[in-house]
């Protein structure tokens, strides 16, 4: 069995605007769940996290609240292709749109998919 440590900026990089991989983290999941990693975790990097975890929130949804694609006018000479992307402009609006009332819905409930990361951060990882 392995320890892991893993620090308060990288579990709050989840619910923000980086590279990290959600994937790979459910696959940290996994491995702990199935008793292959065990993570060190100490009761500071777990409550710097949740109090954390709500600012993070409010701030990427802001940021995303009114995201703009804006064409040129250059682009209006290629009428079919500019056509094709004023409608999926259109669509992906309407798509962020309907994303953002869902992850309202799911941070109310704490069901994120980031937030399966509760099973790391429950007390009896803690050392």
């Amino acid at each position: 069995m392995k320890n892991i440590f893993i620090d308060a900026q990288i579990w709050l990089s989840l619910y923000d605007f980086s590279s990290d991989d959600l994937d790979q983290f459910g696959k940290l999941k996994d491995l702990i769940v199935h008793g292959n990693v065990k993570i060190i975790l100490t009761e500071q990097v777990r409550d710097e996290v949740m109090r954390n975890r709500e600012n993070k929130l409010k701030d990427v949804l802001t940021k995303t609240e009114n995201i703009k694609f804006s064409t040129p006018v250059l682009y209006q000479g290629y009428k079919t292709e500019y056509e094709s992307l004023r409608k999926s402009i259109v669509s992906a609006d309407k798509t962020n749109g309907e994303l953002r009332t869902k992850i309202r819905h799911d941070i109310e409930k704490q069901t994120l998919p980031q937030d399966c990361t509760g099973v790391v951060l429950s007390r009896k990882h803690m050392i």
